[in-house]
């Protein structure tokens, strides 16, 4: 899978500015095969990388380095140590494969064994760290036909804010850089969009995110198989295999000996099933994620993912792609990007990515690809030609979907429950229309509850335009509103499980009143143009208010694209009509009219002849509910 995992592009690497650049291949010393996935890193420092399919390296340092150690570890190889100063660039490394010596701790599928991951899972804090982090890193995502053509790529270096790992909080993403490159067929071959690759830091965290496989709660939904002792570097690890009960998924994960830290985790899906994407048909999943260890705490390395999908609609096979490295880690005095600088978990990468510039990697360690002469693009170019594409700049041409895709994008959806207080001191309500004639003195003191919904779309990243409207969901009260206005977003807590406060202003539009009762009308009468054939009407008695309403509303990130919302809003009428509300008694849509207090309708309150009416509705409304948001 490795082989496949490193394609497209020759990605020509410079000496950084007051540093240095050393490059070369890691093998296997039995048979002098590639080894992939090996960790690269600086003794001492996060600063590192991982080998590609070929077993090719790059790595960029500052010249104060230069007396440190560079060491290339692999779980199953002892590891190979060398001075950087005495490097010369490019570097063969050849690694062996390590025999373990030590006298093996037999674990049985029994108790102990379970006590153990146990134990494991108990440490994370301790092993992983109880305060926040910021992970630089290297990420890569991309789409081929199951042949290899590929359709696109997307590079970037992003940082990735991670919360203490004694929760489950998602993070937050910064991009620093970006470039990708896409087939002139892209549209024809795919109408997909992927998002979510770019919070790969957080989301295949499975130690942080605490998976199914190592939850001691879910131990019963699954084979273990203790595998004896690996090396892995200087260290050594217990090896499992594991493989759910219910359903065709498997994998591994190893354990460091003397910490019980989770080191190296493979995770595959041969299941098929559905996506969120009604095109789309996953058939197979692989992921495999890497730790590494400084000073005694642990910290994500690197990752790669690889799905094999059916895109139903066009009747192809797809493979999308991703690997991410840490190149760099910072645990002291760190915070969260600003929130203008924030990118959220929805965003599609390969539409807002910029196209190819090398120039943009000089400073940065990234993973090289596998030379482009090896690439299959959507035609078989020459090296040359391949070369010639990949560094073309060009003019992209923006599809009808990727345009509504865009627009989606910036759009949010709300749905809560809202909450109207309202007076209407009468007793007695007497109703004479259209020779019918009805009497209410039994009104009931319902809470005035209904159901909100709200739509917006981002001008910015904290500016929206949105609007609201609520119905009334208990019987004897008619509330509804339409709004229109303007929000702000007021990051409180920008990191981890992010809290805001944001303000509204909106133009109100809405009617308020009580039903009075229902009264017979001849079938097919016309009102105000409308037919009503029911045979009877229900009347509300109420107000029609126009003005502006303000408010404020506390959010907080509950999941990936959720979030939980609380608000309240005053409202300052600017113009009140006392009016009849008149609506069909049933029927699924049900037809309905308003009507000016006028001679038409004779309306008695306590005996008295009316021309407006008591019932009042409270200024203050409170709301709560879930918001999508991409």
């Amino acid at each position: 899978m490795y082989k496949s995992l490193f394609l497209f592009y020759l990605i020509v690497s410079s000496v950084i500015t007051n540093g240095q650049y050393i490059e070369g291949y890691v093998k296997n010393a039995k048979d002098n095969t590639p080894v992939s996935f090996v960790n690269v890193s600086i003794k001492g420092t996060y600063l590192g990388t991982v080998t590609n399919s070929n077993g090719y390296f790059s790595i960029k340092f500052p010249s104060s380095y230069s007396n440190k150690n560079l060491v290339f570890s692999f779980i199953g190889y002892k590891s190979s140590e060398y001075k950087l100063s005495d490097i010369s660039s490019p570097l063969l490394v050849k690694l062996t494969a390590s025999s373990v010596n030590i006298q093996e701790i037999v674990i049985n599928p029994d108790s102990t064994m379970f006590t153990l991951l146990k134990s494991a899972y108990k440490k994370i804090p301790e092993n992983y760290g109880t305060t926040p982090s910021l992970l630089t890193g290297f990420y890569r995502e991309l789409l081929k036909e199951k042949d290899d053509k590929c359709l696109y790529i997307a590079e970037s270096v992003i940082e990735s804010y991670k919360t203490s790992y004694k929760n489950k909080q998602t993070g937050q993403i910064k991009i620093l850089k970006t470039r990708k490159n896409i087939a002139p067929d892209m549209q024809k071959k795919s109408n997909v969009k992927f998002y979510g690759g770019l919070y790969v830091a957080h989301s295949f965290d499975v130690v942080h995110n605490r998976d199914d496989a190592i939850k001691p709660g879910n131990f019963k939904k699954y084979r273990y198989e203790y595998k004896g002792i690996k090396s892995y570097g200087d260290k050594y690890v217990y090896a499992f295999s594991y493989s759910r009960v219910d359903s065709n998924i498997n994998g591994h994960f190893f354990i460091d000996t003397e910490s019980l830290a989770y080191v190296y985790y493979d995770y595959n899906n041969y299941n098929e099933r559905k996506t969120t994407n009604v095109n789309i048909k996953r058939d197979t999943t692989h992921y495999k994620i890497q730790y590494s260890e400084v000073n005694g705490k642990w910290f994500l390395k690197s990752t790669n993912y690889l799905s094999k999908l059916t895109n139903t609609t066009k009747k192809i096979k797809l493979v999308i792609m991703d690997d991410y490295v840490t190149t760099n880690v910072k645990y002291n005095n760190v915070k969260p990007p600003v929130y203008s600088e924030q990118i959220s978990f929805g965003t599609i990468f390969s539409d807002i990515a910029t196209t190819y510039d090398k120039s943009y990697w000089k400073d940065y360690n990234i993973l090289e690809k596998d030379t482009l002469s090896q690439t299959k693009l959507q035609l078989q170019f020459s090296k040359s030609d391949a070369n010639s594409m990949m560094t073309k700049k060009y003019e992209e041409h923006k599809s009808v979907m990727d345009v509504m895709v865009s627009i989606l994008m910036k759009t949010y959806f709300d749905f809560g429950i809202i909450y109207n207080d309202y007076t209407f001191d009468v007793n007695t309500v007497r109703v004479v229309y259209n020779n019918s004639e009805l009497v209410n003195n039994n009104f009931l003191n319902e809470n005035s509850i209904g159901f909100s919904s709200l739509i917006g779309y981002k001008l910015s990243k904290q500016f929206g335009v949105e609007y609201k409207s609520y119905e009334s969901l208990v019987t004897n009260i008619a509330n509804s509103s339409n709004e229109f206005g303007f929000s702000y977003s007021l990051p409180v807590k920008r990191g981890g499980k992010q809290f805001f406060v944001i303000p509204g202003i909106a133009y109100y539009n809405r009617y308020s009143g009580y039903n009075i009762g229902f009264i017979d009308i001849p079938n097919s009468t016309i009102i105000d143009g409308k037919t009503f054939k029911n045979g009877g009407v229900n009347i509300y008695t109420g107000k029609k208010y126009q003005g502006i309403s303000t408010g404020i509303i506390f959010k907080i990130n509950i999941a990936k694209m959720l979030h939980f919302v609380l608000g309240a809003n005053y409202y300052f009428p600017i113009k009140t009509t006392d009016m009849f509300l008149i609506e069909e008694k049933s029927g699924l849509f049900k037809k309905k009219t308003y009507q000016l207090f006028n001679n038409d309708i004779e309306y008695y309150e306590d005996g008295e002849r009316k021309y407006n009416s008591s019932f009042q509705l409270n200024n203050w409304s409170f709301n709560a509910g879930i918001r999508f948001e991409f």
